[in-house]
């Protein structure tokens, strides 16, 4: 039994074998066209590339002309799209979408000019190619800098400028945007001499000639403000006559009705008031000015100026003092300082019926100093008193209103703003302007 069991078992063995080497057989063929497949793929690929390839150099090369054009092309349709971007962004300026735009159609100006770089050599291109990229230079940096205008960023807008009157010195859009630019930075010389060169090449250009009157009149002020400083620096006392004209006091005004304008100092009156009006130097605080009152006497006293080399042009009006021609009344008589160097005194007359009308301010004044009242007794009282009267409040209202409408329309941050204010309140002087 043993010997027929392992019979059967050397028999099943030798099957399994055989079935087992034919598995083998198969799957080395199948292997062995699979390579084949492999191999032929592998070479007709080869084949392909190398067509390809061969394809490729017989391909004519671009010439360095060409790329230039295509790279202009590029350059302006970037141009192009930081000009759409410009234009919504203008709408909206000083919003959020409206910055974000500026700030697009910056990138946009920008990636142009990396592009086309301003040393970018067109030589032996043509004449042609020359004019497209000067143009277009010049086109993206005037745009860059209009956007930088709106942006507030004046450096930007000057280095785009600059390099636009290099490429072309007698550019008016790039004139003006430097004259903007330094007038926004408060640089008026540099302002003037740039829009006085952009007037003269485009002599009817409205904004041109806005521009032109903004810088003048700014300069005045500065030129004004640097004389003033000086002089404050320095304790210049002026003459009464070129105060009164910058306190814009005629000497027909009601103010100096029925006065005298002296020396040393001038004055006026109704007859309830007398206003009278002294020098000093300018600069000198108020804590250096003293004013006593007393029914009969008046004594205004002007301390030393504390600039270590103040002066003085007239030396009388240190102290202005003595015994006035009739009472006053001491409560209600007031002082201030109408504009730097300028001492206003306001002196409320007592009631008496033998003399209503001054002939002068103090007893001691010289006999070619006082006038002639008698030239008044014809005017009706009542009449007289309410014109004169209301008259000069209402010029001391206005010039406490006008002080305070100043003061507000230099606290306004905006520039824009604030050159908006002024130029409406020159053209409407007696327009109300109401600040939020």
């Amino acid at each position: 039994m043993k010997h027929i069991a392992r019979t059967q078992m050397s028999k099943i063995a030798e099957q399994m074998q055989r079935e087992f080497d034919e598995v083998l057989a198969r799957m080395s063929g199948v292997s062995t066209n699979d390579d084949n497949v492999n191999n032929n793929n592998n070479n007709n690929n080869q084949e392909q590339d190398d067509e390809e390839t061969d394809t490729d150099n017989n391909k004519p090369k671009k010439s360095d002309r060409e790329k230039l054009l295509d790279d202009l092309t590029k350059a302006e349709g970037m141009k192009a799209k930081g000009n759409a971007d410009l234009m919504r962004g203008k709408i909206l300026v000083g919003h959020t979408a409206g910055d974000d735009l500026l700030a697009s159609a910056c990138k946009w100006y920008a990636q142009a000019l990396e592009i086309i770089p301003l040393n970018r050599s067109t030589d032996g291109y043509g004449e042609d190619c020359a004019e497209r990229k000067k143009a277009l230079h010049i086109s993206l940096l005037l745009n860059l800098a209009l956007a930088s205008i709106c942006c507030k960023e004046w450096d930007t807008v000057l280095n785009c400028t600059n390099t636009i009157l290099e490429i072309d010195p007698d550019n008016t859009k790039g004139l003006y945007r430097s004259a903007r630019a330094y007038y926004e930075m408060n640089e008026y010389d540099s302002a003037k001499r740039y829009i006085s060169k952009a007037e003269k090449l485009a002599p009817k250009n409205k904004d041109i000639q806005k521009l032109s009157k903004k810088i003048a009149e700014a300069w005045k002020k500065q030129v004004r403000a640097a004389i003033r400083k000086r002089e404050e620096d320095e304790g210049i006392c002026h003459g009464i006559d070129v105060l009164l004209e910058r306190a814009q006091i005629s000497k027909s005004s009601p103010l100096l009705s029925f006065g005298a304008c002296l020396e040393t100092y001038a004055w006026g009156q109704s007859q309830s008031n007398i206003h009278l009006y002294i020098p000093f130097a300018c600069g000198l605080p108020t804590n250096n000015i003293q004013c006593r009152f007393t029914r009969n006497f008046v004594d205004i006293t002007f301390f030393r100026h504390p600039t270590s080399g103040a002066r003085s042009g007239m030396s009388s009006t240190s102290r202005v003092a003595g015994n006035l021609i009739a009472p006053v009344i001491v409560n209600e008589c007031t002082w201030m300082v109408e504009i730097p160097g300028l001492l206003h005194v306001e002196l409320v007359k007592e009631k008496r019926n033998e003399m209503e009308w001054w002939p002068c301010i103090f007893m001691d004044d010289a006999e070619e100093d006082r006038i002639d009242t008698s030239q008044f007794d014809s005017l009706d009282d009542e009449e007289s008193e309410m014109s004169l009267a209301s008259m000069a409040e209402e010029h001391q209202q206005q010039h406490a209103a006008k002080e305070v409408e100043q003061e507000r329309i230099d606290a306004i941050k905006d520039p824009n703003k604030r050159m908006i204010v002024e130029e409406f309140k020159k053209n409407f002087p007696d327009a109300n302007v109401h600040f939020k």
